[in-house]
């Protein structure tokens, strides 16, 4: 007789814990490239789990199912566009303000505004009048809300057609996307960060493999997700000795966001360990804020010549928890305000 396996209840998940974790990844990890934190042997273990790759392999979960629980394609994007933007956009005005208090600007109105559109867009540019602060860039954790909203685009055009499709076929054009994936990177490693590689690493393309085996578990869900939680600690394990191997033995596989294994193994741990760990759930999720902040307060700390020690790691951590808590608090608050207003009019 056959072991049955049981299949966890949709909600039943990890996922805020993860994106908090992977949150906190990509903040780490941004101090460690503008300012130096000294990560000593711990470097291999926290760039074992890129936060977001995380992040885009869990939204290609929930944004699929998502999109299955909608009415229609007007209610999914409105979902997506009060998901995304009024924070967003809040954080782009709140970093103007830093840049203009602790900097001096210099540029027309017009560049000024057409930047600042730009910026609304969601589409993520330096131009000339900022690139002298902080980093050298306005805010570079912004590039990624432009390939989400992509995501998001080909997720309403095209998942319909893609869960009609053979397992084998998922299968291949996951592939097919790893291997544009290296081939991008091999280009960029041979003819350098030319126009060609900045647009496409602005475009989908480079990580629509972790997205898409995010929509491949949760179109198969029934039959992965048991396999996947039985396999999630022994498949981190092995990704962590990995990791650890490449680092001692100094092999670099070259990559523009994370190598292949990397790229194939964490998506599917992610998925398995959100069911694994059970039933964690936050009254209010954080992750966004801490994502969309964390460049504001570490640029100004970079153009304020801020070296990091304790004291001063303790004083970033705070900024950046406090900017988030407030961001997510003020947007709720006129979400269920404009909620309120709406339903007095009806």
């Amino acid at each position: 007789m056959m072991k049955q396996t049981t299949v966890p209840k949709f909600g039943e998940n990890a996922f805020d814990l993860l994106r908090i974790f992977a949150a906190i990844q990509v903040f780490i990890g941004h101090v460690n490239n503008n300012m130096g934190l000294p990560l000593g042997i711990f470097a291999p273990l926290i760039y074992t789990f890129p936060g977001m790759l995380i992040l885009f392999s869990l939204g290609g979960y929930l944004v699929t199912a998502s999109l299955e629980r909608t009415s229609s394609k007007k209610e999914f994007i409105q979902k997506r566009i009060f998901r995304i933007f009024p924070e967003y956009w809040l954080s782009v005005i709140v970093n103007l303000v830093v840049i203009i208090s602790i900097s001096h600007i210099v540029c027309s109105g017009m560049e000024f505004f057409k930047w600042f559109l730009l910026q609304m867009l969601a589409v993520d540019h330096t131009p000339d009048f900022l690139s002298f602060y902080g980093t050298g860039q306005f805010n570079a954790a912004l590039y990624a809300i432009f390939i989400e909203l992509q995501f998001y685009v080909l997720t309403m055009l095209f998942y319909h057609k893609l869960k009609k499709i053979k397992k084998s076929g998922w299968i291949i054009t996951i592939l097919l996307f790893i291997f544009l994936h290296l081939l991008i990177t091999c280009y960029r490693n041979y003819m350098g960060e030319d126009l060609m590689v900045r647009l496409l690493r602005r475009t989908f393309i480079p990580y629509f493999s972790y997205y898409l085996i995010g929509m491949f578990v949760y179109t198969y869900r029934q039959e992965f997700l048991p396999k996947l939680m039985k396999a999630a600690v022994p498949l981190t394990v092995l990704l962590i000795i990995y990791r650890y191997l490449t680092s001692i033995f100094h092999i670099e596989i070259s990559s523009m966001y994370s190598d292949p294994l990397t790229g194939l193994l964490l998506p599917l741990i992610t998925l398995g360990l959100a069911y694994r760990l059970g039933k964690i759930r936050f009254k209010r999720d954080y992750s966004y804020s801490i994502y969309l902040y964390h460049m504001v307060i570490i640029g100004a700390f970079v153009q304020l010549n801020i070296k990091l020690n304790l004291q001063s790691i303790i004083l970033l951590i705070i900024l950046v928890l406090v900017l988030s808590v407030v961001s997510k608090h003020v947007v709720d608050f006129i979400d269920a305000l404009w909620k309120r207003r709406k339903n007095c009019r009806l």
